[in-house]
Parts: structure tokens; C-alpha cells; sequence
């Protein structure tokens, strides 16, 4: 682990692996490998750099809409109300 990360308020997201490089590649200091997580599918930005608002929320939506893709049908039934 990474100590010098320690102090940062960290946000932990499921991520395309291909986005992931555009990713780190355009924001070296706010989109980290995940922390505690497969770096090729997660990542970790970091909520204190300056990265566009709606950026994250872009970046939430995706993870949520990655998680819920690899549920069971079951339970993804049972989210969705039905």
C-alpha cells in the first residue's frame, strides 16, 4: 500500500479497463489504481482533486451500472422492484 494516500478522501469504483487508462493517463494525481481492489477493474479518485463534477458522477454510474450487470438475475430483480 501506498502511504503518501493515507490522508485522502478516496472513492472506490468499478471502471471499464479501457477507461481506466484514459483515465489515469488524463488525471495522474486524482484517478489511482483502487485501493484495496483489482486496479484493472477498479479505481480510486480521489474526492479532494479537482476533477470535474460530473466527471464522478459519470464514474459512480458506470460502477453501479457494472456491479449491477454481474448480479444474478435474482437479485437484480428483486433491486429493480419486480
Amino acid at each position: 500500500m501506498d502511504f503518501a494516500n493515507v490522508d485522502k478522501r478516496l472513492l472506490s469504483l468499478k471502471c471499464d479497463p479501457d477507461r481506466i487508462l484514459e483515465l489515469r493517463a488524463e488525471w495522474p494525481d486524482a484517478v489511482l489504481p483502487g485501493y484495496y481492489s483489482d486496479g484493472r477493474t477498479w479505481i480510486s479518485v480521489d474526492l479532494d482533486a479537482d476533477l470535474p463534477e460530473g466527471l464522478v458522477l459519470d464514474l459512480c454510474d458506470m460502477s453501479y451500472e457494472l456491479v449491477f450487470a454481474r448480479l444474478s438475475k435474482r437479485v437484480r430483480s428483486e433491486i429493480a422492484g419486480g
